[in-house]
């Protein structure tokens, strides 16, 4: 680890231009741990970016404005040549938005014809946080960040022993078996300690406290209390923190857990199971389309202190994003059953749950695998 650190150290020192990918997965980890990076990358005089659609409403406290955080800015509308041939363009800007006018001499537009996408320079290094394979992860975003390919990469990630295996896909791979944040720490402190402002202190115990489900999970080492011990004396606030992490849910959130149990079915899973039932529940409710990983976090914790708490739960919902996805949370106290899951789909391992992310928008078919492989 220390010779990876120390290349880590110096492609990072002779880098320009930074850019930082957080997982979509384990969104809130990975999140905290990219702002904390963004901070200090920042304090060592270097130009960094975050590639990210949108910062969780859970932690937005961690930044002062979302106009602090850099993101690419220069953004190219195509049109190909041999569809038509424009002849003037002209815009219209005022308090409602931009309208660009565009008039053809020749041939014709339709909307598919049109092409988005970010042009920027090519960035010195990307730092890939919970990750597992970069191609696959940007695979269907390459249109808008294609510039991205060719760069070097550091990717951070953890190895547990039920997550997928990481693709070590980077030019230097810090793979551990412990939390996003104490990597970063390593890295940030073999390049110079100092650089841990209180801003970014508070991203990384923010990050520790996810990891460790607020030092309650069985993950939680020795080592992860000193380390939060040290990013208090940095100027980490842990009350806040608490506070905005576990702050009281909103309406919506209750409704969500009720549809869970109106929509519960039990069948049994395939006899190599061993004569075990699963629970499940199917919503189809366009209500919960912006819900992801803090809403299942606050259903299971609800689930788990119910005297109706099934042995093994597995919820699903569509998700709003524009790439087709189902979201949602398998529970169970069997880790036999969360690796059948993970021969199949990537998910973020948490106490007793995991958080899922599928590209698929057909939510019994998703249901359908996952039983039948469990």
């Amino acid at each position: 680890m220390i010779e990876e650190l120390n290349e880590a150290k110096k492609i990072i020192g002779d880098a320009k231009n930074i850019y930082i990918i957080p997982s979509e997965i384990n969104i809130h980890e990975s999140v905290a741990c990219a702002l904390a990076l963004f901070y200090t990358l920042k304090e060592f005089n270097k130009n960094v970016n975050l590639i990210i659609n949108d910062i969780p409403e859970r932690l937005k406290f961690l930044i002062p404005s979302l106009d602090f955080i850099s993101l690419p800015k220069n953004f190219v509308i195509s049109i190909p040549g041999e569809k038509a041939d424009v002849s003037q363009i002209y815009y219209e800007k005022n308090n409602d938005g931009l309208k660009i006018h565009l008039s053809l001499s020749s041939g014709n537009i339709k909307k598919d014809d049109i092409s988005f996408y970010f042009s920027e320079a090519r960035p010195d290094v990307i730092i890939a946080l919970g990750i597992k394979d970069f191609s696959s992860h940007l695979i269907k975003r390459l249109n808008f960040y294609g510039f991205l390919m060719g760069s070097p990469i550091i990717n951070i990630d953890n190895n547990y022993l039920l997550s997928e295996n990481n693709k070590r896909f980077g030019r230097v791979n810090l793979l551990k078996d412990s939390s996003l944040a104490e990597t970063i720490i390593e890295l940030i402190s073999s390049i110079d300690a100092t650089l841990i402002k209180k801003e970014a202190a508070a991203c990384l115990l923010a990050a520790l406290m996810i990891f460790s489900e607020n030092f309650k999970s069985e993950k939680t080492s020795p080592a992860i209390f000193d380390i939060a011990s040290f990013l208090i004396k940095k100027g980490a606030d842990r009350g806040q923190i608490t506070n905005e992490l576990y702050k009281t849910k909103s309406p919506s959130e209750i409704k969500f857990l009720t549809q869970i149990f109106k929509n519960l079915n039990t069948e049994d899973l395939p006899a190599q199971a061993g004569n075990k039932k699963i629970s499940y529940a199917i919503i189809n409710s366009e209500n919960f389309q912006n819900f992801g990983e803090e809403e299942a976090d606050f259903a299971v914790n609800c689930i788990k202190t119910s005297p109706l708490a099934p042995d093994n739960l597995l919820v699903l919902w569509k998700s709003h994003e524009s790439l087709q996805r189902v979201n949602g949370f398998f529970y169970s106290e069997s880790k036999e059953l969360f690796n059948n899951i993970l021969k199949i789909y990537q998910g973020n391992l948490k106490n007793n749950w995991m958080f899922l992310s599928i590209e698929n928008s057909d939510l019994e078919q998703v249901k359908n695998k996952i039983i039948n492989s469990l």
